[in-house]
């Protein structure tokens, strides 16, 4: 397969993580709504360790680096955040 391709397979598969995370942040909205609703806290520091730990356990298996995946979640996490404060 020629480099064009390749990068063209790429951006493909860039616009479908960019449409995930835009629907990950539609269901983000949703969940700070019911958050202020019931007056719960934004931080819930359990659930964000128990998501990272999910994440890069079954990334792994797909031949991710924990570490790297770590620190993606943490700025999703971190917008996440941001996103439900609105």
């Amino acid at each position: 397969m020629s480099l064009e391709k390749l990068r063209e397979e790429v951006d493909e598969i860039d616009k479908k993580v960019l449409e995930l995370l835009s629907k990950r942040k539609k269901v983000v909205e949703q969940i700070g709504k019911i958050k202020q609703e019931k007056h719960l806290v934004i931080n819930d520091k359990n659930r964000e360790d128990e998501l990272i730990k999910n994440v890069i356990k079954k990334g792994q298996t797909l031949g991710l680096e924990g570490k790297y995946l770590r620190k993606l979640y943490k700025e999703i996490i971190k917008y996440s955040k941001k996103v439900q404060k609105k």
